[in-house]
């Protein structure tokens, strides 16, 4: 498959999630920037979407944010700066304003914890 047609794939894929998947933890979305905000134990997810620009969510899509994938926030920069995110086995930094356009389901019972939900 040429570059082309994986980035046309990538595209294609986040666009049927993006019609329709159930994200977030109970009912709630939750994207990556909240993630991050979660306790400790909570910063691993999927991916289950992008939002935002064209352009914005093809470019995360080349970065290797798409449906599906583990994502996790290993650390933040202080006041509202970038994330570190691992991602595909590397580590990617994201400004708060990209890693919003990131819908994610958060991995375990923490996060469904830290978002209150009922066991």
């Amino acid at each position: 498959m040429s570059p082309a047609e994986a980035a046309a794939a990538r595209r294609r894929d986040a666009a049927a999630l993006d019609r329709g998947a159930a994200d977030g933890v109970c009912g709630v979305p939750m994207t990556l920037d909240r993630l991050a905000d979660a306790p400790e134990d909570a910063h691993s997810a999927i991916v289950t979407g992008l939002q935002g620009e064209p352009g914005t969510r093809e470019r995360l899509a080349e970065l290797g944010f798409t449906p599906g994938t583990g994502v996790t926030v290993v650390s933040r920069a202080p006041n509202g700066g970038p994330l570190r995110v691992r991602v595909r086995g590397g580590f990617l930094a994201l400004r708060r304003d990209e890693a919003a356009q990131v819908r994610v389901h958060p991995a375990g019972d923490a996060a469904r914890a830290a978002a209150g939900c009922a066991a």
